[in-house]
């Protein structure tokens, strides 16, 4: 989920991480408590979140799951989706 919100981000179909919290939270049930999948992932770390994502593709082969451009780029410069300007701009 954080890896398509990401995409989603980068392609301007969703301005900010928190629109896509809250279409989560409110329209399929994440748990409130965790904030949404973008916050969640800010809590996690960038960093981890992309060497999970990278893992489970060379694990299983699967493309997808390739971490997005915008996850490489927060993690390479140590930023959060908290800290975009807009449609996955840092």
């Amino acid at each position: 989920m954080v890896n398509e919100g990401a995409r989603i981000l980068e392609e301007g179909i969703a301005y900010r991480a928190i629109d896509i919290d809250v279409i989560f939270v409110n329209g399929f049930g994440w748990p409130a408590f965790r904030g949404g999948p973008m916050f969640f992932a800010d809590r996690l770390g960038l960093k981890a979140v992309r060497d999970r994502l990278a893992h489970y593709a060379e694990t299983t082969g699967d493309k997808n799951l390739q971490p997005a451009a915008l996850i490489e780029q927060l993690a390479k410069e140590g930023g959060s989706f908290a800290t975009l300007k807009g449609p996955g701009k840092v």
